[in-house]
């Protein structure tokens, strides 16, 4: 059946069996020969039945379905270890994937459905080189993940972005983020909205995140600098003021200083 069917017994008991089988991956190297010769067609029946039981998914709807979980299942599990035989078989596959999810979130407002689909959209298991070309793609979907509320989905963002600016030159990635302005502001205010203070578990990580991007970002500040908060996907600046920001400082009078 599609994803949005009722699970038979038979597809709840299958669905168990290739949790079971997927998450040992991650602890027995040697199960991945076993598995491999199977992830093309796996991988694509998945999306293929996932995206058929999307289209009309309404906010209230079903969550993911067991296609989605499977696909999440092996996803963590291959990116989890050094799974070098997984990723060549896939690398055929990864422009459908990356393309096939990217349409299954558009095409629903279901929450859960779609928080599942963008850990799959920020977890593909593709070697940084072969993602390249759909980078401008898998831009789009951190802004959602950063607010999407979820600490596992906020983490796998953060360290996604970070990953990509460790990884790669400035000169390719900072012409694709400006590339597209809304895109780009949108990004930065998200981050922006994780810089919170302790306990809060993800403020220093977007902290030294936003300084890495901050240190090489001279050739589009100026268009950051334009950027109207009440505009764009953030709302209007916490306290009005038209986006306007001010500061105020206040410290002790020096006792010493005063009698001198």
């Amino acid at each position: 059946g599609t994803g949005a069917s009722v699970p038979t017994p038979r597809a709840r008991t299958l669905a168990s069996l290739f949790d079971l089988v997927l998450t040992t991956l991650a602890r027995l190297v040697q199960n991945e020969g076993a598995v491999c010769r199977h992830l093309q067609r796996l991988v694509a029946g998945c999306i293929r039945n996932s995206s058929a039981g999307s289209h009309g998914r309404g906010a209230g709807g079903d969550g993911p379905g067991p296609y989605l979980v499977i696909l999440r299942t092996l996803f963590r599990s291959i990116t989890g270890g050094k799974h070098e035989l997984s990723y060549k078989e896939l690398m055929p596959i990864v422009h459908s994937v990356v393309n096939g999810l990217y349409r299954m979130y558009l095409a629903t407002a279901n929450r859960e459905f779609r928080l599942v689909v963008l850990e799959l959209c920020l977890s593909v298991p593709s070697r940084l080189s072969v993602l390249l070309p759909h980078l401008p793609l898998l831009i789009r979907v951190v802004p959602p993940a950063l607010r999407s509320n979820h600490g596992d989905l906020v983490n796998l963002s953060i360290r996604t972005v970070e990953f990509w600016v460790d990884n790669l030159h400035p000169d390719f990635l900072f012409p694709l983020l400006s590339h597209d302005h809304n895109t780009l502001c949108d990004l930065f205010m998200a981050l922006s909205e994780h810089l919170k203070p302790m306990p809060y578990a993800y403020g220093l990580l977007c902290m030294r995140l936003l300084g890495k991007l901050g240190g090489v970002n001279r050739l589009f500040i100026r268009e950051l600098i334009n950027y109207k908060p009440d505009d764009g996907p953030g709302g209007p600046c916490p306290g009005g003021g038209g986006g306007s920001l001010a500061l105020r400082c206040e410290w002790p009078a020096d006792d010493d200083a005063t009698a001198d």
